[in-house]
């Protein structure tokens, strides 16, 4: 590839290759801050282990999009520029941004459940009771998994009988 090309192709306006190149980097360095918070073993997790398996998965999944940019450059461009998604995206991180807020005073259950509720409607399901089940089972399961078979502390909000 000569330098010409080289310089086309990073100045090609694809949102899917920063986008993966912006949090291989950023998960990269999260994985680095975390192994040196201390990993543990399986059996006892050290500070750094969630966050050391979180921003792996991040990293193998935007080495991913990165790879299948490389592969299939063209339709990857076009769906990018249609633009057909890009509402979604902001609902999901306006919605992520209000759990974040509403997690302390409300508590774990019932923000996960209304916040669960918002994304099965807004990704397609058409009938409440498919959406207000899923949301209540993936709320206790959660809530099932990672507070009382993982010791995890969440803040109670106004359902204290959990």
């Amino acid at each position: 590839m000569t330098f010409e090309n080289m310089r086309k192709w990073i100045g090609k306006k694809d949102r899917n290759l920063w986008v993966s190149l912006f949090l291989l980097i950023f998960s990269t360095r999260i994985a680095i801050e975390a192994y040196r918070l201390g990993l543990g073993s399986v059996h006892s997790p050290g500070p750094g282990f969630m966050m050391f398996g979180a921003s792996s998965l991040l990293g193998l999944l935007s080495l991913h999009l990165f790879l299948k940019f490389l592969m299939t450059q063209e339709s990857i461009r076009r769906g990018a520029r249609t633009g057909k998604y890009w509402k979604r995206v902001i609902a999901v991180f306006i919605a992520f941004t209000i759990y974040i807020y509403l997690f302390d005073p409300l508590g774990y259950l019932l923000t996960t459940f209304f916040f669960m509720v918002f994304l099965l409607k807004l990704l397609g399901s058409r009938r409440w009771v498919f959406i207000v089940a899923g949301a209540a089972f993936i709320s206790l399961v959660t809530y099932q998994v990672f507070s009382l078979w993982f010791a995890l502390n969440f803040p109670k909000g106004v359902i204290r009988f959990f």
